[in-house]
């Protein structure tokens, strides 16, 4: 680097510098791109919002002989005994909603029968024109489209009215 800086060119100490610059800015440049992905899109958020409800009522049943929250157990007990912070009741879609989230009580213990498939909570499907934000027994949670949802929601509640 001395006989860089003195007249004399050293290709070496150039390739260096150039290097360290290239990398440089493609790290400067990629910033913005990553403050602007999609991890910060309300229906990510939401998204996220929903499987930690979920999960919050699955430790809710770990204490309950495996027995999901009842309808009237849902949000509020889930937040007395902390497992759910109240704020997560409020839609990243839309925040001025009453009620944005829906919970579907079950008969089932929480891994009894299709619980890979069953629904436990969504995010009310006029808040999203691409699909219902929907959280699964399995502690997911996806957007799927609104038609399939509906379906998806109806066989559950044909089933759940079939059991003895």
């Amino acid at each position: 680097m001395k006989e860089f800086f003195f007249g004399k060119t050293d290709w070496k100490s150039i390739r260096i510098i150039v290097v360290i610059a290239f990398v440089v800015i493609v790290i400067l440049g990629l910033i913005p791109i990553r403050n602007h992905s999609s991890h910060h899109t309300p229906i990510w958020r939401s998204t996220v919002q929903v499987r930690s409800m979920v999960q919050g009522a699955i430790l809710f049943a770990t204490n309950q002989d495996d027995k999901m929250p009842t309808a009237g157990q849902w949000p509020q007990e889930l937040i007395n005994l902390g497992i759910i912070e109240s704020d997560l009741l409020v839609s990243p879609l839309h925040p001025d909603a009453q009620d944005p989230y829906i919970y579907v009580p079950s008969g089932y213990q929480v891994f009894e029968g299709d619980f890979v498939n069953r629904i436990v909570i969504y995010e009310h499907p006029d808040h999203y024109q691409e699909g219902v934000v929907v959280g699964f027994a399995d502690a997911r949670a996806e957007v799927i489209p609104h038609d399939q949802f509906e379906q998806m929601l109806a066989d559950q509640i044909a089933e759940e009215a079939s059991r003895p």
